[in-house]
């Protein structure tokens, strides 16, 4: 069950923290550099 509960934990979490970072480029305050959309994509 702890299992569980923490891998769920730790999704929500990861959303949390990346929020304001997506909200912010949606917005366009933010310009992402290439280099960081190709090593996120390379992590799926």
């Amino acid at each position: 069950m702890f299992p569980i509960i923490s891998s769920w934990l730790a999704i929500i979490l990861t959303f949390v923290g990346f929020y304001p970072y997506i909200k912010s480029i949606l917005q366009g305050d933010t310009k992402p550099h290439l280099f960081s959309w190709i090593m996120g994509l390379s992590q799926v």
